[in-house]
């Protein structure tokens, strides 16, 4: 029993961990969202947890199918995920500041949720690979609670990026795609350092 309750503490702090990269990017978002009604808060967040169950089970089941392989995977996750998160951000910055038209409202289409979705649950990819001696239900059991634990942290990081967006007014979009840029930097940092 007391095992079966660490194994979910742990995958809950697990699941804040992963969820840190898709926060930032949800903040981001929203500031460049400020007029986005709460429902619409939930998508971006929908798209992450669902990423950040999916990328630990994909790894898990990668590594046993083709285990060789595995680190050059984890490597190449490494460098790909954070170029990605940066050229989202540079467009985002781009365009808020080019200006938009008065009245318009920035939005954050699904193709690149999916791509914002997909570089920040790298993370949770890797960490599914280096867990692949764990029994596959507590593999599922931990990338459901991965999951959740990120739809619940994006939600919130929406409503505050929304909030500070309308602070910022017209270069909100700006704003966010910089923040994404950073973000991008700091991941690409990270996999250099190893």
């Amino acid at each position: 029993m007391r095992e079966n309750i660490l194994f979910v503490v742990n995958s809950v702090l697990l699941g804040l961990g992963m969820a840190a990269d898709a926060f930032s990017v949800a903040v981001a978002n929203g500031v460049a969202r400020p007029g986005a009604r709460a429902r619409e808060l939930l998508r971006p967040a929908a798209v992450f947890g669902a990423f950040q169950t999916a990328a630990p089970l994909l790894g898990f089941f990668v590594v046993r199918a083709a285990a060789p392989y595995a680190p050059l995977l984890r490597g190449a996750l490494g460098f790909a995920a954070p170029l990605a998160v940066a050229a989202l951000g540079l467009g985002m910055l781009l365009r808020g500041l080019g200006g938009a038209a008065p009245g318009a409202s920035p939005t954050v289409g699904l193709r690149a949720l999916l791509l914002q979705g997909a570089a920040t649950s790298a993370d949770a990819f890797c960490a599914g690979i280096a867990e692949s001696s764990v029994p596959a239900g507590k593999a599922l059991l931990r990338a459901g609670v991965i999951g959740a634990v990120t739809f619940l942290v994006c939600l919130t990081g929406g409503a505050i990026g929304r909030r500070a967006g309308g602070v910022f007014g017209g270069k909100s979009e700006a704003i966010g795609g910089g923040v994404l840029l950073a973000v991008g930097g700091e991941l690409l940092l990270r996999a250099f350092r190893g």
